[in-house]
Parts: C-alpha cells; structure tokens; sequence
C-alpha cells in the first residue's frame, strides 16, 4: 500500500466541469484575431482600391502597433537563447566556474530578465516607430513647398562637378528630363 502512495503522489487530475468552465480569454483573443484578419484581408484592400486613406492609414497604424507587440512577443522567447550565446561571446576566456555563477544568476532573475526585455523592446519599437512617424509629416511639407515652387530636384551624390561633366550626364539620360538647371548654395567673395 505505502508503494502505491508513493508512485500516486506526483499525480494530479484537474477535473473540468462543462458549466463551470471560463472560455472568456479565448473568446477575447478569438474577436482580437478576427477582426485584425478582417481588417487587413478585407478593409485594408477596400480602403485602397476605394482611395479612402483615411482608413488605409488606421489600418496600417494597427499593423505596426501588432508588429510592435509581435516584436516583444519575439524577445521574450528568444531570450534564453540570446542570454547563453552572449554569455558564450563576452565570458569565453573565464572560468568554468564564473560561467557557471552567470549562468545561475540568469536563471534566478529570469522573471525579472523577462519584464526588462519586454520593457526594453516595446520602447525600442515605440522610438523607431515615433522617429519615423515625426519625419512623414516634414517630408511631405518638403515636397509641397518644392512642388508649388516647381522644383524637382535629384541630388546626383558627386559634389563639386565641373558644368561639362553635369552637362554629359544630362545629355547622356535626357529621355528622363523636360528641363533641367544647376543651383548651388556655396556663396563667392569677390
């Protein structure tokens, strides 16, 4: 009998009954997941092919906000991997022993670890997803201003040409210009 207590002390059965069973997280993630997939397999070409940007440019935003959540989704998993091979990359001339404390220390904070990197990388999304957000908004007053003012300019990433070698360059892709002048801002003392 004692045998048989021990082998059945590790064994636990949760049982479920139908009625009292809590499905309210599944059918929240489950509404989440449709109506992302509705509105990138269905809006988003709609709101395209209809030229309503207003909608295309929500349904973009909500793309990037679940890449950014995808993102920390992503560093929480791979973090152990990542741990041990930057572990392997900065601590290879130490000790067994001082490899072995780190490696313990990393499994102690591991939770902590876990909400530090998630902190991290959510931030790192957010920043990169600001830095480009603040620039749309200048880049096309840049285009406005040099669109009423007919300019069109391509920098060709040669500075200082001398006007013949511009000039053979123009010459040599024509076909792609109606007109064409030289501008510079470097100012002459006489």
């Amino acid at each position: 009998m004692d045998v048989q207590k021990s082998k059945m002390q590790g064994v636990y059965v949760n049982i479920l009954q139908k009625n009292k069973k809590d499905i309210s997280s599944l059918l929240c993630f489950g509404v989440i997941a449709l109506t992302y997939g509705f509105s990138v397999y269905y809006l988003l070409p709609l709101s395209l092919v209809s030229f309503n940007f207003s909608l295309a440019m929500t349904i973009f935003l909500y793309i990037l906000f679940g890449m950014i959540a995808a993102m920390g989704l992503l560093s929480l998993n791979i973090q152990g991997f990542v741990n041990l091979l930057i572990l392997k990359i900065i601590l290879f001339w130490e000790s067994q022993s001082t490899r072995l404390l780190v490696i313990k220390n990393l499994i102690a904070h591991k939770d902590r670890n876990k909400i530090t990197s998630l902190m991290f990388s959510l931030t790192l999304g957010f920043i990169i997803f600001l830095s480009i957000v603040c620039r749309i908004p200048f880049s096309k007053d840049l285009a406005e201003f040099q669109k009423e003012s007919g300019i069109r300019s391509i920098n060709i990433g040669k500075l200082n040409l001398p006007i013949a070698e511009i000039e053979e360059l123009m010459k040599k892709y024509e076909y792609a210009f109606e007109a064409w002048g030289v501008s510079t801002n470097q100012m002459y003392n006489k």
